[in-house]
């Protein structure tokens, strides 16, 4: 029985149709009946064709891994030359963007930096009238002594004025000089050591077509995964499995579901097969995964990843 029969069977065993099958999947009814009549010449492309014929598997209850290996040579093979097609267009989409978008860029900071002078231009302005007003304020010393006769007493005894200064003078360095001990110990009391920061090392780096790369999480606490489409149009397929094979997600990422998040604290390894990584950005606890290989370059990518215990740290 070919892949498409087999697959038509399952489904009709769940009483399932082709729109229940799109609702699960997200995948076009029109490629859906192609792979039932086994006509893959108007699928997307030789790595979508794989990747549908996964998820229809996974919808109509049948293990992806073995209908896969079982009707290997009905499946086109993905081919070196489809990535480096399609990055070749994918690079020509980003530079029109690029150049459209480069005035609206620079007229955000433009208006900003002009903002930025306004105020300090204000401020100045403010601040060179207080030195006005307190200069006006200042008494003037009268050329006849005159004005000295402000700091006597009735008796015209000056000294004990001057003494008194002098004293207060003392006392106010001395509690200056106690504020800035007990400042000083507060802050050495609430000083606390840093935790380590989480980090992604890369053991191992891929080649090839499609490379599979090795990488080590170190320091977390938690493992959460969140995976993206860079933009509305982009399309690409995920796949998330531990190191013993159980698959926790497969499927298209698109307009449809742009995102997915997964909760994977306890498992201590995971591997992620991403198509067109060059669309697509994941995050490990909110840190942007840089990945292994340049994405423009291999679009298709395998990553496993290494969870060092924390607490061996």
């Amino acid at each position: 029985m070919e892949i498409g029969a087999r697959l038509k069977e399952a489904r009709e065993a769940k009483n399932m149709s082709l729109d229940d099958i799109q609702n699960e999947t997200k995948i076009q009814t029109r490629y859906l009946q192609a792979i039932e009549k086994g006509d893959f010449s108007i699928m997307p492309g030789k790595f979508y064709t794989r990747a549908f014929i996964r998820q229809y598997a996974e919808a109509v209850g049948l293990d992806p891994e073995i209908i896969m290996e079982e009707h290997a040579n009905e499946l086109p093979s993905s081919s070196e030359e489809e990535y480096i097609q399609y990055t070749r267009l994918q690079r020509h989409k980003d530079e029109a963007s690029t150049k459209g978008s480069a005035i609206f860029t620079f007229l955000p900071k433009f208006i900003i930096g002009l903002l930025v002078i306004g105020i300090l231009v204000v401020g100045y302005i403010f601040y060179q009238k207080t030195i006005d007003s307190n200069s006006d304020n200042t008494p003037v010393q009268e050329e006849d002594g005159v004005g000295d006769e402000v700091f006597r007493d009735e008796d015209g005894d000056s000294g004990s004025s001057g003494n008194s200064n002098e004293g207060d003078q003392n006392n106010s360095d001395q509690s200056n000089e106690n504020n800035g001990e007990d400042n000083q110990e507060d802050k050495q009391e609430t000083k606390e050591p840093e935790e380590p920061k989480q980090e992604v090392n890369v053991v191992e780096k891929g080649s090839g077509a499609e490379p599979e790369s090795t990488l080590e999480l170190v320091n977390a606490d938690e493992l959460k995964l969140r995976a993206e489409i860079k933009q509305q149009n982009d399309e690409s397929f995920l796949g998330v499995r531990n190191g013993k094979g159980k698959e926790f997600f497969g499927k298209i990422l698109n307009a449809d579901t742009p995102e997915m998040s997964l909760d994977l604290t306890g498992e201590e390894r995971i591997r992620i097969r991403v198509g067109r990584a060059n669309q697509t950005n994941i995050f490990i606890n909110d840190q942007k995964l840089e990945y292994p290989v340049n994405p423009e370059e291999n679009i298709v990518q395998t990553i496993w990843i290494n969870v060092k215990d924390s607490s061996a740290q």
